[in-house]
């Protein structure tokens, strides 16, 4: 019933939008079966992952499933709105360097395209690595926690 309401709601039915507000602050753990209001990233992924994979639904899913494992290593147990962002955009950086990869390992007889293509990677590897930098600098800053700066002194005779 809340599928048939979300589609009623997407396709513009403003009556449908209300009923759907209305059931899901009653059942906010039913959000999840609303492809529509997933995170900006998660929307990304998926249409990353049907670019990479065209129609076949086998291929979909085991990126899909490579993605959520993926996204599961990057993020911590209690992981901050910035760490959601940055696995995100790590994800994303990486499944389109994937697609640049792919579409720059074709066979083409114009030698523009083959560069274009390989440009095209090259910007997409320089994405990711700059996304995997930012993860890293996060994930380093969060580690080291708050300290105080210089040298802590237990005792001092002089005071």
């Amino acid at each position: 019933m809340i599928q048939s309401l979300a589609r009623r709601a997407e396709g513009g039915n403003p009556e449908a939008v209300d009923n759907l507000r209305g059931w899901l602050a009653k059942w906010p753990g039913m959000r999840s079966l609303i492809p529509s209001l997933d995170e900006l990233a998660v929307k990304a992924e998926r249409a990353w992952v049907a670019r990479l994979c065209g129609s076949d639904e086998l291929a979909q899913s085991a990126a899909a499933e490579e993605v959520a494992a993926l996204k599961a290593q990057l993020l911590s147990p209690t992981p901050t709105p910035a760490e959601r962002l940055l696995a995100g955009a790590v994800v994303v950086a990486h499944l389109a360097h994937a697609h640049a990869a792919l579409a720059a390992a074709q066979p083409i007889d114009r030698p523009e395209v083959k560069t274009a293509r390989e440009r095209i990677l090259a910007l997409a590897q320089r994405r990711l690595a700059d996304a995997l930098k930012a993860w890293e600098a996060v994930r380093t800053r969060k580690a080291k926690g708050l300290r105080p700066g210089g040298m802590v002194k237990l005792f001092d005779p002089a005071v």
